[in-house]
């Protein structure tokens, strides 16, 4: 993309979130996003650690790992959904 285009993006239901609807309220079926490149800032450096994680990350029972990027200041999280 260059500044100043816009596209539109319909992305198959299997390279989102699956075709069939998922406990959580999570979406299901085709994706489209409309995107538009505003400006460019400064062009991003790939990180160090997105091959693997690295042993900051947690994990957690499902497999899957993160890490806290930048820590939040808000007071508030949103409320957890009934399993």
């Amino acid at each position: 993309m260059v500044t100043g285009e816009k596209r539109r993006l319909w992305i198959p239901g299997k390279l989102a979130y699956g075709d069939k609807p998922q406990m959580g309220g999570a979406p299901s079926g085709p994706l489209t996003f409309d995107v538009e490149l505003l400006d460019i800032l400064k062009p991003p450096t790939t990180p160090d650690d997105v091959k693997a994680p690295p042993k900051t990350a947690k994990n957690t029972a499902s497999g899957l790992y993160y890490r806290v990027l930048t820590p939040g200041t808000g007071k508030c999280t949103p409320p957890r959904r009934a399993a």
